[in-house]
């Protein structure tokens, strides 16, 4: 390490010490996360100060701060309620709120989304070329009758499923976002072709109204979801991409906080939607209450995006 690289290096192990003498009871959220990207930071110049023939002094620090933060990272933390308030109500609503890749994800969602549903809703010729004529004919199948009460069984069993299926888009674009972000690119704009085209279809055929009374509840958490997913999986490419003079792996591990972030909501946000698909958009509940519920949900989603505003502070316990 240069003498410049090295003085720069030791104002972020004066800023993990700085933590390391806090008591555990005293750490917030914000303190929570950034001893982690640091813990990794430190961890990293360890294993390069060998190759750099730093001081033997500098090495037996560097080995003791990490023995230390090791000890403390893998110890266990408490995060009292106001700490994971800050995290779940402000921290992720403000990484949210500020990522150009939710915005990027979105509309790479949502334009083939609104284009195609539209296109498939005035042209069954288009529906049938993206989706094919079994598809068809099996969505048709499946919406032909109303809805029956279920038992908490059969919910039960519903919401296992749609956490699969849910959870293997989501992970689809997420975890694609390795091959430099293309695979998440490819994935939303593939789920928006083919998810607008399935609306489009179905809202323009004699079983519109079972559709749409099935997909109306639990359709803003679960499509805000993906939309979440890939913005991870695109910071993620991105990250592989912009590595700001460090290696790929290194780059890949400092965006992994914003990443796991991104995942953490979108699973919130997808378990919720299978709940919802499990026991009440199949139920035989008034349309009005399934209606109620989507605008809740869609309010909910808004406002949640926009709480960095309130500017809620994390406390110590």
């Amino acid at each position: 390490m240069s003498l410049y690289k090295l003085a720069e290096r030791k104002k972020e192990w004066q800023r993990l010490e700085n933590l390391l003498a806090k008591k555990r009871s005293q750490f917030s959220a914000s303190d929570a996360i950034a001893f982690a990207q640091l813990y990794r930071s430190v961890c990293t110049d360890l294993s390069l100060a060998s190759a750099y023939h730093v001081p033997e002094a500098t090495l037996q620090y560097l080995h003791e701060l990490v023995g230390r933060a090791h000890a403390k990272f893998y110890g266990k933390l408490k995060w009292s309620w106001i700490n994971w308030r800050y995290y779940f109500f402000q921290h992720l609503p403000q990484l949210m709120f500020r990522n150009r890749f939710f915005r990027i994800a979105a509309a790479l969602f949502w334009l083939p989304f609104l284009l195609c549903g539209l296109l498939a809703f005035v042209n069954r010729e288009f529906a049938e070329s993206v989706l094919g004529p079994m598809m068809m004919a099996h969505m048709d199948e499946m919406y032909a009758t109303g809805f029956e009460q279920r038992s908490i069984f059969e919910g039960g069993a519903g919401t296992s499923f749609y956490v699969y299926h849910n959870v293997s888009i989501a992970l689809q674009c997420f975890a694609s976002g390795l091959l430099l972000g293309i695979g998440s690119v490819y994935t939303l704009l593939y789920n928006g072709v083919l998810l607008g085209s399935v609306f489009g279809y179905m809202l323009s055929g004699p079983y519109a109204g079972n559709f749409g009374e099935f997909v109306l509840a639990h359709g803003p958490l679960e499509l805000t979801g993906i939309c979440v997913s890939g913005a991870a999986g695109l910071r993620m490419g991105y990250g592989l991409i912009e590595t700001n003079g460090e290696s790929r792996i290194r780059s890949l591990q400092n965006s992994m906080p914003e990443v796991l972030a991104m995942v953490l909501l979108a699973a919130v946000m997808i378990s919720g939607a299978a709940f919802i698909e499990g026991f009440v958009s199949p139920s035989s509940l008034p349309l009005g209450v399934k209606a109620l519920v989507m605008i809740f949900f869609t309010i909910l989603i808004v406002i949640y995006f926009q709480l960095p505003r309130l500017r809620i502070k994390p406390h110590a316990d």
